[in-house]
């Protein structure tokens, strides 16, 4: 064996590429490299954020928040946002219908059965997307 090039593995991976050639790789256009970068400065930017809001409100746990942050940043800035504001209409949806039910109907048992029956039902819309659940457990 010689002093060249690392050969590849039995599987017949390469070894990973040397830090520079992964960041020219960034540089030139390389999808998965830069979609990783653009990943970890949104990610980054959400935790500073978080932490500088927390600071300003005195939040006891503050350091929570950049942690939060980071776990709830999706592939897209886009993606996260529609996911915010599905599960906030299938909430808001949900307590709209237990009001309802609870003003129409004197039973609070009845009330329960039907709120959640038609929220339930309800959160099936495909426009909640996957907070549809949340619809219905709000009697």
């Amino acid at each position: 064996m010689g002093m060249g090039r690392p050969k590849s593995s039995a599987a017949g991976r390469e070894r990973p590429a040397a830090p520079w050639h992964w960041l020219r790789r960034v540089f030139h256009g390389a999808e998965p490299e830069r979609h990783a970068v653009f990943q970890a400065l949104k990610m980054a930017l959400a935790a500073v954020i978080a932490w500088l809001i927390t600071e300003r409100v005195h939040a006891p746990q503050s350091f929570i928040a950049p942690y939060t942050a980071v776990f709830v940043i999706s592939a897209t800035i886009y993606r996260s946002v529609i996911g915010l504001v599905q599960q906030m209409a299938a909430v808001l949806s949900g307590i709209g219908l237990a009001f309802v039910a609870v003003a129409v109907l004197p039973d609070p048992v009845s009330a329960l059965f039907v709120s959640v029956l038609a929220g339930m039902l309800l959160g099936r819309w495909r426009r909640f997307g996957d907070s549809g659940v949340w619809v219905g457990p709000w009697h």
